[in-house]
């Protein structure tokens, strides 16, 4: 049996802190509730929930776009300094050999580990927007199966009546 351990999955809490160091902290579960009694103003607001969350992923794009750059800049600047410290070593620098040293220099872990944390930011956002793209449609779903139980009534056997008197079972005729 393969065992994966991971952190805590912590989708429902996710903070946000903008350009001036000031945060809001959503709670997720929150976000993308659906209050059933009150659905046109759900329908109204889900537009301005996925534009924002929309604009917060594309602006982590941009950032993890940017430290990309910041990792090409790096390898970059080590590749000549690795070539020279391969040849001191009487060695002839070749592709593996530099991409190794490269590899071994804080620098590169630095920048690499801001890559790998954009990443993971961005992934997390994109299944953020297709929650609320799901919702999206569920509510339009939804609607749409309101509106028509409200044209062409509930159907026959939509409801469950109870009984106007507890602890008695309806008689619906025939033998008992």
């Amino acid at each position: 049996m393969l065992d994966v351990k991971v952190d805590i999955l912590d989708f429902q809490d996710l903070r946000i802190i903008d350009e001036n160091g000031e945060y809001r902290v959503y709670d997720m579960r929150e976000e993308l509730k659906v209050n059933e009694s009150n659905l046109l103003q759900e329908m109204l607001h889900q537009p301005s929930k996925y534009i924002y969350w929309s604009s917060v992923l594309e602006k982590i794009k941009f950032f993890q776009e940017k430290t990309e750059l910041q990792l090409e800049l790096v390898i970059a600047k080590l590749d000549p300094q690795a070539r020279e410290e391969i040849k001191k070593s009487g060695d002839k620098p070749t592709k593996d050999s530099v991409d190794a040293y490269i590899k071994q220099q804080q620098e590169f872990v630095d920048a690499k580990e801001q890559c790998l944390y954009y990443d993971y930011i961005a992934g997390r956002l994109a299944r953020i927007v297709k929650a609320f793209e799901q919702r999206k449609d569920m509510l339009q779903s939804y609607g749409k199966q309101i509106a028509e139980d409200k044209t062409y009534g509930a159907g026959a056997g939509s409801r469950i009546e109870q009984s106007p008197f507890p602890g008695q079972q309806q008689y619906w005729g025939g033998k008992q």
